[in-house]
């Protein structure tokens, strides 16, 4: 209720997610913004459309590489149980080989692979120098977990 004049106010804009990007061809930004509230159908076709935007656009392969790992990143958060064949699908191969955890998920088993994809989750939030608290928020973890993790001697 205190924000409310705020949040009327011409300082503030509300966006809403599922309903950006009504142009025909929205901004990198926007669609990796769309990705987040993908349904799992439309996350396939939605991805190998982004990778061909980022690939187009984006010229420095440093930026390039950060940007995939964030789609990457964004569809193993969405489908936990993808496989490195799907996942493979949607990134093209030149693309996959550059992301180390796709190489790992072939060498690990399911269970171990299930918690290594959270480490790996919360090492990259990490070395993006977010808080602890905030990638807990983000992937929906016990703040403690993300700190044990973060200092677990394996990182």
């Amino acid at each position: 209720m205190p924000y409310e004049p705020l949040l009327n106010s011409p300082w503030v804009t509300r966006l809403y997610l599922n309903n950006l990007g009504d142009e025909e061809t929205p901004r990198l930004s926007v669609r990796i913004l769309q990705l987040l509230v993908a349904q799992k159908k439309q996350i396939r076709q939605q991805v190998q459309n982004l990778v061909k935007q980022v690939e187009q656009e984006i010229t420095s392969q440093g930026n390039r590489e950060q940007v995939l790992d964030l789609i990457e990143t964004i569809v193993l958060y969405k489908l936990p149980q993808i496989s490195r064949q799907e996942l493979g699908e949607m990134f093209s191969v030149e693309n996959l080989k550059k992301t180390r955890f796709a190489q790992e998920m072939k060498q690990e088993g399911r269970e171990e692979g299930r918690e290594e994809m959270k480490r790996q989750l919360i090492n990259r939030l990490a070395a993006r120098a977010m808080s602890p608290d905030d990638i807990a928020e983000i992937l929906e973890l016990d703040p403690a977990v993300v700190q044990q993790i973060l200092k677990s001697p394996e990182n």
